[in-house]
């Protein structure tokens, strides 16, 4: 604002001060202008003034462009062609091309420089209200300027007045487009308004008083002021003063400004009755205050009939709105609630003006709305929020509002609501389903795994890891109806054993977990007793079946998954005891599992025979000690190792290996047979009870009928 001001003072403020010297001088020393410093000073300072005023338009013109760039060249030429005009009224040119040609010019270059200029369109309507207001202006500086010049005893009282009068209607229609046009703008743009506003003045008093007198060193220091003016309005600002002859309408002004500047005009007028001029330019401002009038009242009635119309648009909008919409003053008291409003809060709509907001509102939700809604005092326009809001009838609705300062000049808010409150209980729903488990109402693997990892981000952190024995049992002779019954009753019994911190999930089938909310061993230990005993005391059938296998680990670190892998361990570990008791995880478990399933790995390699030995004993009778048979008995070289079939076998039957081997067992021994000479001789081959119903093994069995084999498990 303050570097608007000097630029405004900078720009206005010679052409004021020379404006009043002018004045001035002209008045009370007008020796010092009449005849002045002469016409070669005169015509010198045309040149220059013109000329540089010239090439500051043509600048304009090359910085802007389109139809812009057009207008302000079409003002650089008529700069040019009315410095040419004024050096040949200094120089004796005739009036015929002084006045008449070379104004023509001026005058077709001015009105195309206004056509020119880009915006948006005004209507007919508009058009002839901008140019009453300038009319009513540009006549009453007209009247002021005759009648000053006639009471200070210039020419203008000679009898007979100068032909190029002709010319002052055109130029009080131009100033009175260009003042009309001023009077639309706002404070953006005053300086450059008023700069162009003065050039068309100055514009009617030059021409005046260089025609009525017919001396050329009053006008042309007047042009030199108006060619300086012109050039200033075009640097003033960085709004392009020529988009003002197109610019928008805005909002119709009801108070006109150019009916206030008439009283000094009509005043001198009536003060000059007996001069024909002043008289008839009076009636023309009369005349065009009437049309003014006319033209006004008219648009008044279209925006009254406009405003109408858009007040029952608002306010069947308002009224049907399915949002609810609130004015409140800066206290929170309801000044304005529409019906909306009133069904979300469950109050007739007259009883909500004067209700205070704040007594409705949870008190939870509180403390951050009030921190919301300070973000308007930091220059947020808006804010949304969702507190939960008290019914009439005591039932809590959750309302999301936006929140923004009143628009008009009284201190509040306005507050755009909706009811919520489904949504969000859809949400909080599908968020119960996305980490519960939907037969149990416990919590599900995801949901128990993010629970582990927060824990072990704080400290110590206790896993209990439960499986049923005998589960499958229910399940194939009661049925899987009542193997989901049992679960819901061990997910019951868990709820009813454990403590306000500890969290039972149920990770899948019959596998539970318990996230124990202390972490040392003792307590988690006690934890697991209870359980096993609350368990225990179950008394349906299908509870009586079975028993539970608690495994336990505790960890300070490390991954949920890991530990609740350790705490799975420990529970196999449990199983493998006997089932029905309990295990706390000890880091050679891990070991065991590691080394098992190195063996595992090593089997399916051995399945081929790759590492496998078959050694042969004999079977002799003991009353003649004589050989009846032989004995196949199987190793495994594991690594330097070499392993009896008890440390291998049963982890082959675990994992189906058996079966292959078995047949490799079998196809060994045979052939050993059949190189032995006593085709008397058998030998038996161990079996298991898993390979008996594999696919091929009677066949493989039967392809040496002395082959004797018998089954062990």
């Amino acid at each position: 604002m303050a570097d608007g001001r000097a630029r405004t003072a900078l720009v206005t403020g010679p052409i004021v001060v020379a404006l009043v010297l002018l004045l001035g001088i002209g008045l009370f020393r007008p020796g010092l202008i009449d005849p002045g410093p002469g016409i070669p000073v005169y015509r010198l300072a045309v040149v220059v003034e013109g000329t540089g005023a010239s090439l500051v338009l043509a600048v304009a013109a090359a910085r802007s462009r389109g139809r812009l760039r057009l207008s302000w060249a079409a003002l650089t030429l008529m700069g040019l062609v009315w410095t040419v005009g004024v050096l040949g009224a200094l120089s004796g040119w005739g009036e015929a091309l002084t006045w008449t040609w070379t104004r023509s010019f001026v005058c077709v270059l001015g009105v195309s420089a206004l056509l020119l200029a880009p915006g948006e369109r005004r209507s007919a309507h508009e058009w002839a209200l901008i140019v009453f207001d300038g009319w009513l202006v540009g006549a009453s500086v007209f009247v002021l300027g005759w009648v000053a010049l006639e009471h200070t005893g210039s020419l203008l009282t000679a009898a007979s007045h100068r032909p190029s009068l002709v010319w002052v209607p055109v130029d009080l229609l131009f100033a009175s487009v260009v003042a009309g046009l001023a009077m639309r703008t706002d404070r953006s743009t005053r300086t450059p308004v008023l700069l162009m506003v003065l050039v068309a003045l100055l514009i009617i008093t030059g021409d005046t008083t260089w025609a009525l007198s017919g001396l050329p060193y009053f006008p042309v220091i007047q042009w030199l002021i108006m060619m300086h003016a012109l050039a200033m309005a075009s640097t003033s600002h960085r709004l392009d003063l020529l988009r003002l002859a197109w610019a928008g309408t805005g909002s119709p002004r009801l108070l006109r400004w150019s009916q206030v500047a008439v009283v000094p005009g009509l005043v001198a007028g009536i003060a000059s009755a007996g001069d024909p001029v002043a008289v008839l330019v009076s009636v023309s401002v009369v005349l065009g205050m009437a049309g003014q009038i006319v033209l006004v009242s008219r648009q008044n009635q279209e925006l009254w009939t406009a405003m109408r119309a858009q007040a029952r648009q608002l306010a069947q909008v308002v009224r049907d709105s399915g949002d609810a919409i609130l004015q409140l003053d800066d206290r929170g008291v309801v000044g304005f609630a529409n019906r909306a409003a009133a069904e979300v809060l469950g109050w007739p709509p007259a009883d909500l003006p004067g209700l205070d907001v704040a007594e409705f509102a949870h008190a939870d939700d509180l403390p951050t709305a009030v921190a919301q809604l300070g973000l308007l005092d930091e220059g947020h326009p808006s804010v949304r929020l969702t507190c939960r809001l008290r019914r009439a009838d005591d039932t809590w609705r959750c309302l999301e509002a936006t929140v923004s300062r009143r628009s008009d000049d009284a201190p509040g808010f306005t507050v755009l609501a909706r009811d919520v409150s489904d949504q969000v209980l859809l949400q909080s729903e599908l968020v119960r389903l996305a980490s519960t488990d939907p037969l149990t109402g416990l919590a599900n693997r995801h949901r128990f795994l993010t629970l582990v990892t927060e824990r072990l981000a704080v400290g110590e952190t206790a896993v209990l890891f439960l499986d049923l024995d005998g589960f499958k049992q229910v399940n194939d002779v009661l049925g899987h109806a009542a193997g989901d019954r049992l679960l819901q009753e061990v997910a019951a019994a868990l709820r009813a054993t454990l403590g306000p911190h500890d969290v039972a999930a149920r990770l899948g089938g019959d596998e539970f977990a318990v996230l124990a909310g202390a972490g040392d061993r003792s307590t988690a230990d006690a934890l697991a007793v209870r359980i096993a005993e609350r368990l225990a005391d179950l008394g349906s059938e299908a509870a009586r079946r079975t028993s539970a296998s608690v495994g336990v680990a505790v960890a300070g670190a490390g991954s949920a998954e890991a530990l609740l892998g350790d705490a799975d361990l420990a529970m196999y570990e449990a199983k493998a005891a006997g089932g029905a008791r309990r295990a706390l995880f000890r880091p050679d478990m891990r070991h065991r599992v590691t080394e098992q399933d190195r063996v595992r790995t090593a089997l399916e390699q051995a399945r081929t025979g790759e590492g496998l030995q078959l050694d042969v004993q004999p079977i002799v009778a003991m009353d003649t000690g004589t050989w009846i048979g032989f004995e196949a008995l199987l190793r495994w070289r594991d690594g330097v190792r070499l392993r009896r079939p008890d440390s291998f076998l049963p982890l082959a039957e675990q994992t189906g290996l058996i079966v292959p081997i078995g047949a490799w067992v079998l196809r060994t021994a045979l052939a050993w047979l059949a190189d032995r000479p006593d085709a008397s001789a058998g030998i038996s081959v161990n079996m298991t009870a898993s390979q008996v119903p594999a696919p091929g093994c009677a066949r493989r069995a039967g392809t040496q009928p002395a082959a004797a084999s018998s089954a062990s498990s």
